[in-house]
């Protein structure tokens, strides 16, 4: 299956098709396949309905989606997800590696994943940072810079003096969801100077999907405005919202004592997930997930749908 596009963009894709895997290429065409693979700065797939493999050059790939992942990855300087949206942009790239572990006399190999992260603002695109990547409560997973990256950071946060001074307290290493934070707080900030932004229901609008777990979470119901309208969220629910695709909204933990928030987009062809936390402490977390992962799958049949 086959589809032209005038203007490539995989938030505006003309068709309401969720949960299937499809790229698109450099010449606009959007291919829905059952399989892909990459390697050798090859993209190999299976077209639907198809039984053989179709090989093609890397470059001419713009990105993919893979529905195993609940993911888009453009094709940047790596393939890379979009996770944090708005003025300034933040890709994530997942790493395959190796730990090694000292045990007395023996070392031991043991396989890890960590992340490659990159900003990107007007013309500029570049690595900022590097992360473990785990699933420990709020994601506290050590930051690396190198200080040319920190460099990178600062000058894309220039124009704003707040931003500014809360990266001045985090050292060389730090927190992810702090730095994650600092990110989100300047967009939301630019998000609520533009009295032009249009984030109206209309045509270009879909599906997204806020979920809140129970474990370490207070009692209390999250209050979260999305484009001005209120929702409560309590443990172990969901709410299923409709927000344009073709402009920014900005989703706001109200009763966060951190003031959390986070700029977004929908997607025509797929939907996106997002948890919501609030800590005993009631500070607040959003974080970009996996909706199609067998762990939330079952989770997400479950829970609760909140107004």
């Amino acid at each position: 299956m086959r589809l032209r596009f005038s203007v490539w963009t995989f938030l505006i894709m003309s068709l309401n098709i969720y949960c299937q895997s499809f790229f698109v290429t450099k010449k606009n065409d959007t291919v829905y396949t059952n399989f892909f693979s990459i390697s050798k700065g090859k993209f190999e797939y299976k077209p639907v309905n198809s039984k053989k493999n179709i090989e093609i050059e890397l470059d001419k790939i713009k990105g993919f989606y893979s529905e195993k992942e609940n993911a888009f990855y453009e094709n940047k300087k790596e393939f890379a997800e979009l996770i944090i949206e708005g003025d300034i942009k933040l890709f994530r790239s997942l790493k395959n590696g190796t730990s090694f572990i000292a045990a007395g006399n023996t070392t031991y190999g043991t396989d890890t994943q960590y992340a490659h992260w990159f900003i990107e603002k007007d013309s500029l695109f570049e690595k900022v940072f590097s992360s473990g990547v785990g699933n420990t409560h709020f994601g506290m997973r050590e930051v690396h810079y190198s200080l040319s990256n920190r460099d990178i950071l600062e000058k894309v946060i220039s124009d704003d003096k707040i931003a500014l001074k809360k990266l001045e307290s985090i050292k060389k290493k730090g927190e992810l969801p702090i730095v994650l934070k600092l990110i989100n707080d300047y967009n939301s900030r630019k998000f609520k100077n533009n009295s032009q932004r249009k984030n109206n229901i209309d045509e270009d609008s879909a599906k997204i999907v806020l979920f809140r777990e129970s474990k370490n979470e207070t009692k209390n119901a999250i209050r979260v405005t999305v484009n001005g309208k209120i929702h409560k969220l309590e443990k172990s629910s969901r709410i299923d919202l409709i927000i344009p695709s073709t402009s920014q909204s900005e989703i706001y933990i109200e009763n966060s004592t951190n003031k959390y928030s986070m700029i977004t987009t929908s997607s025509k062809s797929y939907i996106k997930y997002y948890r919501l936390r609030l800590n005993k402490k009631n500070e607040g977390y959003i974080e970009k997930i996996n909706g199609n992962s067998r762990y939330y799958k079952v989770r997400l049949r479950q829970y609760n749908k909140s107004h």
